[in-house]
């Protein structure tokens, strides 16, 4: 079956692409691509999958539990011990 179009990758809104690129690099591994720039960093998965991030003005950023500024997306990654990868991920910042 073929389709409209065609995955190409996950966009994450927000105020600073670099810099929260560089903390999901940190988690995953992944290296942040060179083409990138201060508005749409993109970072490559070893199968070759993007998530990219990009800067969105006056962005107001999801308050959860609460639904004045839901969610938007969020990418989910599996761990094998999920109270050691907490700790790594909040050591990380």
């Amino acid at each position: 079956m073929s389709g409209i179009a065609r995955f190409n990758c996950f966009a994450i809104d927000c105020p600073s692409p670099r810099e929260l690129a560089e903390f999901y690099s940190a988690i995953t591994g992944w290296p942040i691509d060179d083409d990138s720039d201060d508005e749409w960093v993109s970072l490559v998965s070893d199968a070759g999958g993007h998530l990219n991030f990009q800067r969105v003005a006056d962005y107001q950023p999801p308050q959860w539990p609460g639904q004045e500024h839901p969610q938007q997306a969020h990418p989910d990654f599996a761990v094998d011990d999920l109270d050691a990868g907490e700790a790594a991920v909040l050591a990380i910042g």
